[in-house]
């Protein structure tokens, strides 16, 4: 995925306290989702770094093809867990 597109809410370093704002687990220190990202930036697994999430929409709700059965998911849902999650 391009860093570019990346928010802080995207590194597994990152501790959500509220919709605009959360602390780094390295730093310690309270950073907005939006700002510049560091070089300790570590991708977390979301739908939509998955090579089974296909055709989001604008809203970001795309189809997940990595089950038998295809099922609409959103982008941004954390698939850490997910049994079919393959890094694109």
């Amino acid at each position: 995925m391009c860093r570019e597109n990346m928010k802080h809410s995207d590194c597994s370093n990152f501790c959500p306290i509220d919709a605009a704002k959360g602390i780094c687990r390295l730093t310690n220190e309270m950073i907005f989702i939006d700002t510049e990202l560091c070089s300790s930036f570590n991708e977390i697994s979301k739908c939509k770094n998955c090579t089974n999430f296909l055709n989001p929409d604008k809203d970001g709700i795309g189809t997940c093809v990595g089950f038998k059965k295809e099922t609409w998911s959103p982008s941004e849902l954390k698939s850490i867990l997910c049994e079919r999650y393959e890094r694109k």
